[in-house]
């Protein structure tokens, strides 16, 4: 018989996914793929939004909720990506400690989104 500490856990149960070494590296991995994951759903939504219109309202109707779930997609990503941001410090707070590797942010987000949701209702018309 095995002892309960010896047991392996049930999945999605792994008591060192929650420690905070592990939610440190996830945060990591997600932060370092951010910005490909980023370009790749604004490269969608710009495929999605500048497509010619279809002649049929079915078709047309699909155009648009795939702009739609395009930029659902982007605000979300944009969205993580302005959570996973390091809070601002203070230069004295670590100094010449500049991480080189984060993920950046985009430099406008609120204007790109502003711009995608034009495009969409632009399909609209």
């Amino acid at each position: 018989m095995q002892h309960a500490s010896n047991a392996e856990p049930p999945d999605g149960d792994d008591p060192q996914a929650d420690t905070p070494a592990a939610i440190a590296t996830a945060r990591s991995d997600v932060a370092t793929a951010l910005p490909g994951l980023i370009r790749h759903a604004l490269a969608t939504y710009t495929a999605a939004a500048t497509v010619e219109p279809a002649e049929q309202p079915k078709e047309q109707t699909a155009q648009q909720q795939a702009a739609k779930t395009a930029l659902t997609h982007l605000e979300t990503l944009l969205r993580l990506a302005r959570n996973l941001a390091p809070p601002a410090t203070e230069p004295s707070d670590a100094p010449g400690e500049a991480d080189t590797d984060a993920a950046a942010e985009p430099a406008d987000p609120a204007g790109m989104l502003r711009a995608a949701r034009a495009a969409v209702h632009r399909l609209r018309a």
